[in-house]
């Protein structure tokens, strides 16, 4: 009889362990942090935090501009579905590219480049309108934001950010001629492609 007590006694206090194990919810400082940001919705404090904590991390996984550039002449079926990024519905996928360049021109709106593949590229430096950037690095989720204007809303805010910490910062020593290295963010409508696309750019170094 008191072996089955101690044994009775073992059996209830593994289930209660059990219970409580299964109770206790272990989260993640870094996502408990994003979730934090998302529930007192506030944009720039969440684009700033991707940008110090996981900007660096997301541009390792850019492709080669010359590889996106060969994958959307040969085979860009291969290049949608293995390095794009679409929102929804829609026919526009966002990729992450990387690569230098040199540029061959400074015009009132864009950076012309020197690339000569199957597409040209240009790098905008006035003004940035897109969701281009936001959707490439895939670190937000429209399903984590209350509504459509919360998550517009983090567009907005990497769009000023890139004009300000990336564009502008380096504009002035960018003159016809110089490289560049770069990584960025470009938009493909994959029923409509373009010869000509827009980088908008997440890194530059400006080689001299």
């Amino acid at each position: 009889m008191k072996y089955k007590n101690i044994i009775l006694t073992l059996v209830v206090v593994v289930i209660s362990a059990v219970v409580v194990y299964n109770s206790i919810y272990i989260e993640k400082l870094d996502e408990k942090r994003q979730k934090d940001l998302v529930k007192n919705f506030k944009p720039k404090e969440q684009v700033d935090y991707f940008w110090k904590n996981k900007l660096k991390g997301v541009l390792q996984k850019a492709i080669e501009i010359k590889v996106f550039d060969s994958l959307l002449h040969v085979n860009p079926q291969q290049l949608f579905t293995k390095y794009g990024r679409s929102v929804g519905i829609s026919s526009d996928y966002c990729f992450l590219v990387k690569g230098q360049c040199k540029i061959d021109s400074v015009k009132s709106d864009e950076l012309v480049t020197n690339y000569r593949g199957y597409a040209r590229y240009q790098i905008p430096h006035q003004f940035i309108f897109s969701n281009t950037a936001r959707d490439a690095v895939g670190f937000f989720n429209v399903d984590d934001f209350a509504n459509s204007l919360d998550f517009n809303a983090i567009a907005s805010e990497m769009n000023a950010k890139i004009m300000n910490d990336v564009i502008k910062s380096k504009i002035n020593m960018i003159t016809p001629g110089v490289s560049l290295d770069f990584s960025g963010a470009v938009e493909i409508d994959k029923e409509q492609i373009s010869r000509l696309i827009d980088v908008i750019p997440l890194k530059i170094k400006v080689i001299q």
